[in-house]
């Protein structure tokens, strides 16, 4: 009896070991790079919002950051979906507004962590073109939406912007680095340019009491155009339609 005690436990010690563990403290950055955009201090919104798998990205109020920003958590990852929209003001343009959302198939990338591993994950994002430099570049950054914009005096370090201004870049990586510079394997969920009116719309369902659960667009917001159209149908998920139906009921916060 005692040795199949001593078995049982060690068995049980084996699964647990060897079975991937989400359990992480979870640091993220936060980047986007557009050339002439301005601040807009009549107001204290946040222009750049995702739902990263369960967490939702927090940013100081009233401040459009194109430099990096930091915040801790502990929690999972699972292979959760993504969804962001953002707005990007300007001072000789009108505002823009961007939406982007994963495939359904397509969750958050991560190497999984183990029983034995350090359980920190590093998360580096991106609201469209990020600001790298000379060591970041690799095949990655094709040279279509890769653009020059200083070289230092001091170092001759060339700085860029590079990436897609409607889509949304995020790498996860197991040790802290400079994503100025090291991050290169960019991961890279295509958006779309919506309006105004859309944005809005898509702020009201990300709020209380629903907030992920009902944080995408679909075919009955106003004024879709037909690349809007495919873009939402490619992007549905199987259970959209319950979410979105009177059965549903909000998640527990």
């Amino acid at each position: 009896m005692k040795y199949l005690k001593i078995c049982l436990f060690s068995l049980l010690f084996f699964l647990t070991a060897c079975t991937p563990n989400r359990f992480f403290d979870f640091n993220s950055y936060s980047a986007g790079y557009y050339p002439g955009f301005t601040r807009n201090f009549d107001t204290y919104e946040l222009p750049l919002k995702v739902w990263f798998g369960p967490y939702m990205i927090r940013q100081d109020l009233g401040k459009y950051r194109n430099s990096l920003h930091e915040f801790w958590d502990k929690g999972n990852l699972p292979g959760e979906q993504i969804n962001a929209w953002w707005k990007v003001y300007y001072e000789e343009k009108p505002t823009e507004y961007y939406y982007a959302r994963s495939f359904p198939d397509q969750g958050i990338q991560a190497d999984p962590q183990y029983f034995w591993s350090d359980w920190a994950y590093f998360a580096y994002i991106s609201f469209g073109p990020m600001y790298i430099n000379t060591l970041a570049l690799t095949e990655n950054h094709d040279e279509e939406h890769l653009r020059l914009l200083e070289v230092s005096e001091w170092s001759g370090m060339h700085y860029y912007a590079w990436g897609k201004e409607s889509s949304f870049y995020y790498v996860v990586n197991k040790d802290r680095v400079n994503p100025q510079r090291e991050p290169r394997n960019w991961i890279e969920v295509p958006g779309i340019e919506i309006t105004k009116a859309q944005y809005e719309l898509l702020d009201q369902r990300c709020g209380k009491p629903w907030l992920k659960k009902r944080c995408f667009m679909d075919e009955s917001f106003p004024d879709l155009t037909e690349e809007q159209i495919e873009y939402i149908r490619s992007h549905e998920h199987e259970d959209d339609a319950y979410w979105l139906s009177d059965e549903a009921e909000p998640p527990e916060a």
